[in-house]
C-alpha cells in the first residue's frame, strides 16, 4: 500500500564483551566451535530442531558444542525440565543450558554462530543484536526474519524445521573462517544502516513531516522556541 511507511526497531548502542571475557563469563571452554541458541527453550522457538542438527554438526565438526542462553520451557506436568533437556541428556554433554540472563546480548560474542530455528517469529530482537554484534546467523526463513537478515549476504536462511539444513549451515560457517567474516562485516553495515536507533528516529521523523508539511504546522510558542 501506499500508505504504508516502515520504521524498524532501533537498538542503541551495545557494549559487547569480546569472545573469551564472553565465553569465560559464561563458563564456557575457550576453543570448541559453539554455537549459540538464545531465548526461551522451547519448540516454538525451534529449541528441539537446534538439537537435531547438533549430531550432525559434531561429525562434520568434532567437539562442537550447542548451548541454550534463556529460560526453559517446564513441564506441564510435574513442574521438572521439559522433553528438551531430557533429549539432550543423549548428547554426551555437547548440549548445554546456561540459563537465563537478564542481560545476554552483552554476551553474545562468546559463539561462533547464533542458531534461530524457530517456527515463529515477527522480528527477533536477538538477531539485530547478533548483526551488531558481528556474530554470523544462521536462521529459519520465517515472520520477518527475511527482513534483516540477507542470507548469504549478512546471514544464512534455511527452512523452518529442517535440522540438516541448519547443521549444513552452520557446518558452512565452522569450516570456512573468511565466510564468518564476510557476513560479520556485511551484518554489521546493515545493522548500522537499518536498525541503530539514529535510523529509527530519522525514519519517524520522516513519517511525521510527510503527515504535517512545515508549512502547515503551527508555529511553537515563545515560551518553547527560547527553551
Amino acid at each position: 500500500s501506499r500508505k504504508v511507511r516502515v520504521v524498524h526497531t532501533g537498538l542503541p548502542r551495545i557494549e559487547f564483551l569480546e569472545r573469551g571475557a564472553a565465553r569465560a563469563a559464561l563458563g564456557l571452554p575457550p576453543e570448541p566451535f559453539i554455537a549459540g541458541v538464545i531465548g526461551r527453550v522451547e519448540l516454538e522457538k525451534g529449541a528441539d530442531v537446534a538439537l537435531a542438527a547438533l549430531p550432525p554438526l559434531r561429525a562434520a565438526v568434532p567437539g562442537a558444542l550447542l548451548a541454550f542462553l534463556g529460560p526453559e520451557e517446564k513441564s506441564r506436568l510435574d513442574g521438572q525440565s521439559g522433553p528438551l533437556r531430557a533429549a539432550a541428556a543423549g548428547l554426551s554433554g555437547a548440549a548445554l543450558f546456561l540459563g537465563e540472563r537478564p542481560e545476554a546480548a552483552p554476551l553474545l560474542r562468546a559463539f561462533d554462530v547464533i542458531l534461530h530455528p524457530a517456527r515463529h517469529d515477527a522480528l527477533p530482537r536477538v538477531l539485530i543484536e547478533a548483526l551488531f554484534a558481528g556474530v554470523p546467523v544462521v536462521a529459519s526463513t520465517v515472520g520477518g526474519i527475511p527482513e534483516m537478515i540477507e542470507s548469504g549476504r549478512s546471514g544464512l536462511l534455511v527452512p523452518s524445521g529442517d535440522p540438516l539444513a541448519l547443521a549444513a549451515a552452520a557446518v558452512a560457517l565452522a569450516r570456512d573462517p573468511s565466510l564468518r567474516s564476510r557476513l560479520a562485516e556485511a551484518a554489521g553495515q546493515r545493522a548500522a544502516r537499518l536498525f541503530g536507533i539514529d535510523a529509527m528516529l530519522r525514519d519517524i521523523l520522516a513519517v511525521y513531516a510527510e503527515l504535517v508539511p512545515l508549512a502547515a504546522r503551527p508555529p511553537l510558542p515563545a515560551r518553547e522556541v527560547t527553551r
